[in-house]
């Protein structure tokens, strides 16, 4: 990606992972994992510009000196939606700034607890990569992890 990793760093509220953990969040009621070797942040709600003002699917924005980062509401299917039940934001690095996602839960886990499988996907490959690239099989429960590049590109 083209921004440096710091520019995610300059958020002094924001939490930052470790690349030895894993962030399960929660989409519309779907859960889902992102690798902590991503380069991304949490926001609280409280710390955003919430956007109830128009009918886009940006939820909110990370306001900082010289520019607004996009925060958006995706359904369970990650097509945008105009607004949904959501407390915290993940924002993943993108160019030329930081795409959000407003997520209802966002827990971080050590890798172990999180025993991924990855796998590949049967088809053509889209520029980004597949969506999802691996699983975590809890018992019966199978946690889908994200990839990250291929989120942000979607």
């Amino acid at each position: 990606m083209n921004r440096p990793a710091r520019a995610l760093d300059d958020n002094k509220n924001a939490l930052m992972p470790q690349s030895h953990q894993y962030l399960r969040i929660e989409i519309d009621g779907g859960s889902y994992l992102l690798p902590g070797s991503a380069s991304f942040a949490i926001e609280q709600r409280d710390h955003l510009v919430v956007n109830d003002t128009d009918n886009s699917p940006v939820a909110a924005w990370r306001v900082t000196k010289s520019e607004r980062w996009p925060a958006y509401c995706l359904d369970r299917l990650f097509k945008p939606a105009m607004r949904g039940q959501w407390q915290r934001v993940v924002f993943l690095e993108g160019a030329p700034y930081p795409i959000g996602l407003a997520v209802g839960e966002a827990q971080l886990m050590a890798r172990t607890e999180v025993i991924v499988e990855p796998f590949t996907p049967p088809g053509r490959s889209p520029p980004d990569g597949h969506l999802f690239d691996a699983a975590w099989i809890n018992g019966a429960r199978a946690t889908l992890v994200l990839n990250p590049a291929a989120l942000v590109g979607y």
